[in-house]
């Protein structure tokens, strides 16, 4: 068996002491050599996910580099005090782009398909041609080192909250706000994790809808996954996206063994309680923030909670009194990760 690397291992290995015009002229280098691959190749096939993800990380390599060096931002403010807009490690994002540019190269120029990609582990930023209408869609797949279990991995779907300006190129990069959101703190390793772009802040409405259970379909192809050990959960807008997909794909829906709903942003049609008729089936999980300042994700995660309670659903709350809507301690992710791992054991 070969042994596995990540993203950031390749011939690309800018860091702060590397000086910026050297890093503008090999980039410069690189982008067309990796634009001539992708033009090379452009017959083979877009439904396979090593044309789109080339092309998304170019356009991804390009934005970074349009943004400058002189500060961390991506977008928005280039105040150095500012929090707002995307901010990532430059250099070292950059390097880790251009190394998958790179070993996705190696893999066409070697008329390997996707399934070179279990070559990976870490998190692989990835993306594919949607059929549904032929646009490039990212996505991000969190693959553990070890070796899979008999059967193969259990699936955790994640969905994201309501994200910053960014287009799908942009879902590419660590930024800060992704670590805020998803990555700090996590005690991964005994699942494939599946972060779904959704069409950035479509509300997983429309195909944002069916990009998770097309992106389901996808990532089990290539890795060893076991589709029936899957399970499911939203922060915020996320948490919205879990009720609508109960609600408009209740079989597709049924076939996830949990559900988990952070600060679940239960508004507009999923504002009436009764509507946790769809979350009826499978166990669920709701984190609150007692000082959320968004009524409705501080108040209706309980009401959904009593109201399954009432109908002895398997359904669990946790309140942390005093945080707000961006719930980021260890604590928090411990919890939702012991309930996937404890109801991924039970047998029915």
């Amino acid at each position: 068996m070969e042994e596995k690397h990540t993203e950031f291992d390749g011939p690309f290995d800018f860091g702060i002491f590397t000086p910026i015009v050297q890093i503008k002229k090999e980039s410069a280098e690189a982008l067309r050599n990796f634009k001539k691959t992708a033009e090379k190749y452009k017959e083979r096939g877009d439904r396979t996910v090593l044309l789109p993800s080339l092309r998304l990380s170019i356009k991804a390599a390009e934005k970074l580099l349009a943004s400058g060096f002189d500060s961390n931002a991506l977008s928005g403010s280039k105040d150095p005090g500012s929090e707002k807009g995307l901010r990532i490690n430059k250099a070292e994002e950059l390097s880790r782009i251009f190394n998958r540019c790179s070993f996705i190269s190696k893999c066409l120029n070697e008329k390997k398909d996707e399934k070179a990609l279990n070559l990976l582990c870490g998190d692989l930023r990835l993306g594919y041609k949607s059929y549904r209408d032929l646009s490039d869609q990212p996505f991000v797949v969190y693959i553990p080192e070890k070796t899979p279990p008999k059967g193969g991995w259990p699936v955790m779907v994640r969905l994201h909250g309501v994200w910053g300006d960014t287009g799908p190129e942009g879902w590419l990069f660590q930024t800060y706000e992704w670590d805020r959101e998803f990555y700090r703190n996590c005690p991964r390793g005994d699942f494939i994790e599946i972060y779904p772009y959704g069409r950035l802040n479509s509300w997983y409405r429309g195909n944002g809808a069916l990009d998770v259970f097309d992106l389901i379909e996808l990532v089990s192809e290539i890795f060893p996954v076991n589709k029936e050990k899957k399970v499911i959960m939203g922060t915020s807008m996320g948490g919205f996206g879990v009720w609508n997909i109960s609600d408009k794909f209740p079989c597709e829906f049924k076939k996830f063994k949990a559900a988990c709903l952070v600060v679940a942003a239960l508004r507009e049609e999923a504002e009436d309680v009764k509507k946790a008729v769809s979350l009826l089936h499978i166990p669920t999980m709701f984190i609150a923030g007692g000082k959320d300042p968004l009524f409705e994700c501080r108040t209706n995660p309980p009401k959904y909670y009593k109201w399954l309670k009432a109908r002895n659903a398997d359904t669990r709350l946790v309140i942390h009194p005093n945080s707000g809507h961006g719930i980021q301690t260890t604590d928090y992710h411990l919890q939702y990760y012991r309930f996937f791992a404890e109801k991924l054991r039970e047998k029915k």
